[in-house]
């Protein structure tokens, strides 16, 4: 698979543009229906509301014409953008795709320039219909457009619980198969470092290694959310290769939580791959000279520089846990690195989620818990960052929720108080069907305000032998059966 390219110029200006203008629209829809939840719609204290809020919906239909909004609870697209407002607006934004969704409105395609009676007649049909079916609202609310006269703007359907909803359309899954394509860089180039016979590895491999690193702190800094899909991956027959790539995505991730520069994350992304750099050395052979192998693979380079220096560290000590479990003797009277730190708990974690020696590998879920039940072995700090961020049940676990469905995590939360509330992927009916995978919120409530389902447990994959976690994960609704995972021989 071939890397992903830069954005050129153009792209990046026309992003930049399509960002603002999606960004000023959703803002002004968010804030005219709060308004208009107080003032009637012919009340004239809303004329300069709806007048731009229809000049930023003909802005954008003038740049790209016919376009679509779909949000979910914390996201909202412009066609295949993911627009990012002010955290300001965002509490009136969320409101507003409650307010959709309990009318079974996920979103709005644009399919023409609109007009002031237009929005207002679309704003009292959305008024005088509080709450309809998930299923049949959207369509209901078309009918009424359409009998009023409104042919320029259509409501979509919201994802929902039952088995036969909407496919999931492409938006939804274009920043994970993005994750993907770095990923597979990554995984490329260290099966070819490590594949290297000659006692120096070649220039161009090792800056191959930092072009990949450097895509993947774009990924993480672009979109974080996204940035830790790619580490469900698993292979048993590669594990030296994908152990170390996603130790060093798992580490990278938990230093944006703590705020690290991008030169730090870069760092640290290198100071955990060259960590197991020994194996090159070794083979098939695993022993406890990994870390004095690794330490000498770094040493090729001639000059020591300052993130040399912290990449022999970490191969030295991330196989250290506070209680200096396994490893090499630690340095007395010398506090461990703080990478060495974050590689050791991301290391645990993947070691944990794999299948090594033939040990089975856990869960995400049971791996979470067997980290918190080993937590004298590791900072205790960096470790509860760490859980927070991969959540309760971390993405690809699969799960059953409490109406039956078997689903796959495919996004986690990032409001505090619904952790234990992701974006799943229905995979199996209630009836014990397998089904294509179902967007489905688990913040979606009733009217009264009740959740409509919940996580009763994780369920572990060899109980549903049929679903792969990881293709679901990058999977649409229509690909249930094909092959969605990267090529390690490309």
């Amino acid at each position: 698979m071939v890397a992903p390219q830069s954005k050129d110029l153009v792209t990046i200006q026309e992003e930049a543009r399509v960002h603002a203008l999606g960004k000023d629209l959703v803002s002004r829809f968010a804030m005219l229906f709060k308004t208009v939840r107080i003032h009637s719609v012919q009340n004239s204290a809303l004329q300069y509301s709806v007048k731009i809020f229809t000049q930023a919906a003909n802005d954008l239909y003038s740049h790209l014409g016919d376009f679509v909004i779909r949000g979910d609870v914390d996201s909202v697209f412009v066609n295949d953008l993911r627009i990012r407002p002010e955290a300001i607006l965002w509490d009136n934004i969320v409101h507003l795709l409650r307010q959709l969704n309990r009318r079974g409105v996920g979103g709005l395609n644009f399919i023409s320039s609109v007009n002031p009676v237009e929005v207002r007649k679309l704003l009292q049909i959305l008024l005088d219909n509080p709450v309809l079916d998930p299923k049949t609202g959207a369509q209901e609310l078309n009918d009424k457009l359409r009998g009023q006269g409104i042919l320029s703007v259509s409501l979509l359907p919201k994802m929902t619980l039952v088995t036969d909803a909407q496919p999931i359309v492409v938006e939804q899954v274009a920043r994970a198969l993005q994750s993907m394509r770095v990923y597979t860089e990554l995984i490329v180039t260290w099966k070819a470092y490590l594949s290297i016979q000659d006692e120096r590895v070649p220039d161009i491999i090792m800056g191959r290694l930092l072009t990949a690193v450097q895509a993947a702190v774009d990924l993480l800094h672009d979109d974080p959310d996204w940035f830790l899909s790619a580490t469900v991956f698993r292979d048993e027959s590669l594990y030296p290769v994908v152990h170390a790539v996603n130790t060093a995505l798992l580490s990278m991730a938990l230093g944006h939580r703590i705020e690290l520069s991008r030169k730090m994350l870069m760092n640290l992304g290198m100071s955990a791959m060259y960590a197991e750099s020994g194996r090159r050395r070794l083979g098939d052979r695993a022993d406890s000279s990994i870390p004095y192998q690794s330490v000498k693979e770094i040493l090729q380079t001639p000059a020591l520089t300052r993130a040399q220096r912290d990449r022999i560290v970490v191969a030295f000590e991330h196989r250290l846990g506070i209680d200096e479990f396994g490893g090499p003797e630690p340095i007395r009277g010398k506090p461990r690195h703080l990478f060495s730190h974050m590689a050791a708990l991301s290391a645990r974690y993947d070691e944990l989620t794999s299948v090594v020696d033939e040990s089975p590998a856990l869960s995400p879920t049971q791996a979470v818990e067997t980290l918190a039940s080993e937590a004298e072995r590791f900072e205790p700090r960096l470790l509860k960052v760490f859980l927070h961020m991969l959540g309760p049940f971390p993405i690809g676990t699969m799960v059953e929720l409490s109406t039956g469905e078997v689903a796959v995590v495919f996004r986690l939360n990032p409001d505090l108080r619904f952790r234990a509330r992701p974006l799943v992927k229905i995979v199996r009916s209630s009836a014990g069907d397998l089904v294509k995978p179902t967007l489905f919120d688990l913040t979606d409530g009733e009217e009264d305000g009740g959740f409509l389902a919940w996580i009763r447990h994780a369920v572990p994959p060899e109980e549903v032998p049929e679903v792969s976690p990881v293709q679901t994960v990058f999977a649409a609704s229509t690909e249930t059966a094909d092959d969605r995972l990267p090529r390690w021989d490309a």
